[in-house]
């Protein structure tokens, strides 16, 4: 185990009605005017608009909204939403939704907290806790996906000059909210291809802290091990059974966990998964869950020989397999294919066709060394790659 800091200064409330808090919340932190922050026309039509505005108007806070936020968020709405704050007179920023609406809220926040400044570069530069100050946030989270709502991390899609966009991350200990209230009951009418395609970024950001080389880590690999098997075993429960609020409370807490970072203390992390789909989300507007399915086994079966063992404890102690201790690879390969058939189960793709993405193998080569060049040469740790290796993995993802 290598030594580590680790601070956590998010109030979680896990709760039915959790909206009903937030003007509480938001006054206890000394809030008294919020930007109201979303996307997605269920927020209104739902009436969970009208029940956040009551329950600020409860609590003497007052509000302005900003609605627009898409899947992949957009650095646009962000410079919007800072244009609007400052002449509001906003003091305290609420994000409403998953993982979009609360990395364009993180990302207001940082053009807050660093006024005069460019807030893309941060997001350009990629330097860890870069920003002298993050304006205060809270989160309303009404989905169990990204983990946003627990981590300090936000990913912006931001644009060129060109009309191009660059999916970009800036992580900052400092952008963890100030509390996040975890709404189950808010969960219950996503469809089915958005409750599993968080499922699928549940376990992947597991998966980018799981495979290390360091050594002991049982610790964090028994945490991380629970976390997965519960979302692989509950997910297929979820969709049999949508309006569960305890099974959807299960899944919440799991995405948020794995995003906290709880199991990724004390050892390095890999990411290569999202690195691999991070493109197809920027290019073909592919759902991001989705990219992650289809890209992992793949990067899996990949580099696997750099450490069998690992993925043979991964097939056993996530999917069940049947260990063969004088093969462990047979037994990782066990497991990859655990991972596809539990993803084609729950109605996510394995592939690029299919997510209904059919790339020029000219694409393919030129976004292998987009993500290279991106990071210094090279990708991941676990095994390191260069772009014909990235390619190659996309050639057996097709």
């Amino acid at each position: 185990m290598d030594t580590f800091m680790f601070d956590m200064p998010t109030r979680f409330v896990m709760e039915a009605g959790g909206e009903n808090r937030l003007g509480q919340l938001i006054a206890s932190f000394g809030g008294t005017r919020a930007l109201v922050h979303w996307g997605g026309d269920y927020v209104r039509d739902t009436g969970l608009l009208d029940r956040i505005h009551a329950s600020l108007d409860a609590a003497g806070v007052g509000y302005v909204d900003l609605d627009g936020v898409v899947p992949n968020p957009r650095m646009a709405l962000v410079r919007e939403g800072i244009a609007l704050c400052q002449r509001a007179g906003v003091d305290f920023l609420l994000a409403i939704g998953g993982g979009s609406a609360i990395d364009s809220t993180k990302a207001i926040a940082v053009g807050l907290g660093n006024p005069g400044e460019d807030v893309a570069g941060y997001y350009r530069r990629g330097i860890f806790g870069e920003a002298r100050a993050i304006f205060p946030f809270g989160v309303l989270s009404t989905t169990a996906a990204a983990g946003s709502e627990a981590s300090i991390s936000s990913v912006v899609d931001v644009e060129n000059e060109d009309g191009s966009l660059d999916k970009l991350m800036y992580q900052d200990p400092k952008m963890r909210p100030l509390f996040s209230v975890l709404a189950p009951d808010l969960t219950t009418t996503l469809p089915a291809f958005q409750t599993a395609a968080g499922a699928v970024d549940i376990v992947c950001h597991i998966c980018e802290r799981y495979f290390v080389r360091t050594v002991h880590t049982e610790t964090m690999d028994a945490m991380a091990e629970a976390i997965m098997r519960t979302v692989v075993t509950l997910t297929p429960e979820v969709l049999a059974d949508p309006g569960n609020v305890d099974l959807r409370a299960n899944l919440m807490w799991c995405a948020a966990m794995a995003q906290s970072n709880i199991a990724g203390i004390g050892h390095g992390h890999e990411w290569t998964t999202h690195a691999l789909g991070n493109p197809f989300s920027a290019r073909y507007d592919a759902t991001h869950g989705a990219t992650l399915s289809a890209m992992f086994p793949h990067w899996a079966r990949y580099v696997m020989d750099a450490d069998p063992a690992r993925f043979a404890q991964f097939a056993v102690n996530v999917f069940g397999a049947d260990p063969d201790f004088s093969d462990p690879k047979a037994t990782g390969l066990r497991g990859i294919a655990a991972y596809e058939r539990w993803c084609h189960a729950i109605g996510m793709p394995t592939s690029i066709s299919e997510m209904g993405i059919d790339p020029s193998d000219e694409d393919l080569r030129m976004m292998a060394r987009d993500i290279c060049a991106e990071r210094g040469g090279t990708c991941g740790t676990f095994r390191v790659l260069d772009a014909d290796d990235v390619e190659q993995i996309f050639q057996n993802a097709r």
